[in-house]
């Protein structure tokens, strides 16, 4: 019988990897909103046109900073025992934050009112920020926390933003 290792198992992925995630999961915010600003009316179109400019603003400003801040090619080691961390990214890629169906056109029915909306989008913003979390424990390169570390802020910024915004369409009703 051979002895068997103990160490623990190690995924490849870095801060590119981290942000060309980021930028899919901006994408497919601004694609929810742009999709539900075309299916609302009025205001509430417009507000809808606001959010997805914002995450497009956000998805901008991730590409950037993976240019500007990753070096090609840094492969970082991290800790991924059981290949959870790296079956997360895959899925998280593939539109689980945003709730995309075929050909990534985002979920709704068309009969979703503003708040409901921005409920899927905290809904959202909730999950990006477990991702990230999850990635950040993971990750043993300081430069590649600092980056997700940043990542972590601009998505915590949103989700109050839309908080204060679900408050405000609360009290207008």
């Amino acid at each position: 019988m051979t002895a068997m290792k103990k160490d623990s198992a190690k995924v490849g992925f870095d801060a590119d990897e981290v942000l060309e995630i980021a930028v899919q999961i901006e994408k497919n915010g601004a694609d929810f909103y742009r999709r539900a600003s075309r299916l609302l009316n009025g205001q509430s179109s417009l507000l809808m046109a606001g959010l997805a400019a914002k995450e497009e603003e956000h998805r901008k400003a991730f590409l950037d900073l993976r240019e500007k801040w990753v070096p090609q090619h840094a492969l970082v080691a991290a800790h991924d025992a059981d290949g959870v961390v790296a079956a997360y990214l895959r899925a998280i890629a593939g539109g689980y934050v945003f709730p995309t169906g075929k050909r990534g056109v985002v979920h709704l029915r068309g009969d979703e009112s503003p708040m409901d909306v921005v409920r899927i989008g905290i809904q959202a913003e909730k999950d990006s920020i477990v991702l990230y979390v999850g990635i950040l424990g993971a990750i043993l390169d300081a430069r590649t926390k600092t980056v997700v570390e940043r990542i972590l802020r601009e998505e915590e910024e949103h989700l109050a933003d839309l908080g204060a915004l679900m408050l405000e369409l609360s009290q207008a009703r």
